[in-house]
């Protein structure tokens, strides 16, 4: 029998979100916030690097 250890820890993942989800949705909204201000920052500094480089 092959155990698809690849989708295994896919569910754990997502019942491990759901569960955080369900008992602190606050913290958990902060840490989705907290990522997306990372995702942002880091493509605005990608920006402004592509931008001094296209001045020069």
């Amino acid at each position: 029998m092959h155990i698809d250890w690849k989708k295994v820890l896919w569910w754990l993942f997502i019942i491990f979100i759901v569960y955080s989800i369900f008992t602190s949705p606050n913290q958990s909204a902060e840490v989705v916030r907290a990522l997306f201000d990372i995702i942002i920052n880091g493509f605005r500094a990608l920006s402004e690097f592509l931008q001094g480089v296209m001045r020069r």
